[in-house]
């Protein structure tokens, strides 16, 4: 933690002694891992594991999932813990979100903490390749400068 602290000016314009000492905390996180994970060959799901630590002044956090853009569910309160989740579906999003609360009651949310997506696919079959971009043929090559034109005489 480090600690911020709160000047008062004077009227001088000089700075005063520290008025408030507050402490800021390190940014909350969370986290899936493997993402995405890999479905066995002859399954439909597979497994993640979800890790979470929230830093807020709430009493406690809630974590959330929205399924395909689908209503949002709680699915775990407290200030930090891990949940596995074995029902990720290749093809389907799933959008994990932590919010500080007062209470596990999904109506007492404050604000979103952190977020995270996680997918699953086919064990074996890679994740899809970043694009490599690629320059548009007009500019790919340079141009050959015109010969200057002989004068007729």
């Amino acid at each position: 933690m480090m600690p911020l602290a709160i000047f008062l000016l004077c009227a001088s314009g000089a700075r005063a002694e520290p008025a408030v000492a507050v402490s800021t905390t390190a940014a909350s996180r969370l986290s899936a891992a493997p993402n995405p994970c890999g479905v066995e060959t002859g399954k439909k799901y597979c497994r993640a594991r979800l890790v979470w630590k929230a830093e807020t002044s709430s009493t406690t956090a809630q974590l959330a999932l929205v399924m395909n853009g689908g209503p949002d569910r709680s699915i775990a309160c407290g200030l930090e813990g891990a949940r596995d989740i074995g029902w990720v579906v290749p093809g389907n999003s799933y959008v994990f979100t932590l919010y500080g609360a007062a209470a596990c009651d999904p109506a007492s949310r404050g604000a979103a903490l952190a977020s995270v997506t996680v997918t699953g696919r086919p064990k074996g079959k890679a994740a899809a390749p970043t694009p490599t971009p690629t320059p548009h043929p007009a500019l790919a090559k340079p141009r050959p400068k015109p010969s200057p034109k002989k004068k007729r005489g």
